[in-house]
């Protein structure tokens, strides 16, 4: 019984494996002012995301449309070795993310494909939920890959 219960207390103690993450990185530049239109709006763009798009020059990579009249999705000038991938409206910030290159990889399963796009869309929300909360942020993706 004693034994038992040390190789069960063992298994509970176990870290679960490591997962990517984001979290916030530093001030929003040129924060934009936001509405529940715009929020529909950035979040609607956010769901027109896909893996090939992280990876793109500075530009745009989702212009407005009839879903999304007010917001486009940009690749600003990325720091060093990263990506910058903004949600804006007009010449205002109102979400974003820096993805650093190691979550890029060429040679990138599909599974890791999936945990990135799902993780970057994420930190975009947790980046448009900062500034409806009056605290505009950056955010940025950490961990490992999962699979």
């Amino acid at each position: 019984m004693i034994i038992l219960l040390i190789i069960v207390g063992v298994f509970d103690s176990t870290p679960a494996f490591a997962a990517l993450n984001n979290m916030p990185l530093n001030p929003m530049n040129n924060p934009g002012q936001l509405n529940n239109n715009l929020i529909h709006e950035a979040q609607v763009a956010i769901t027109e995301l896909d893996y090939d798009d992280l990876n793109h020059l500075p530009g745009t990579i989702i212009n407005p449309s009839g879903n999304h009249p007010n917001i486009r999705i940009d690749a600003q000038n990325p720091p060093p070795n990263a990506h910058n991938i903004q949600i804006q409206r007009g010449g205002n910030t109102i979400a974003g993310v820096i993805i650093d290159n190691q979550y890029l990889p060429a040679n990138t399963r599909p599974g890791m494909r999936e945990e990135i796009l799902r993780v970057v869309r994420s930190a975009l929300v947790s980046s448009l939920d900062s500034l409806r909360a009056g605290n505009p942020q950056m955010f940025q993706i950490g961990g490992s890959f999962s699979n």
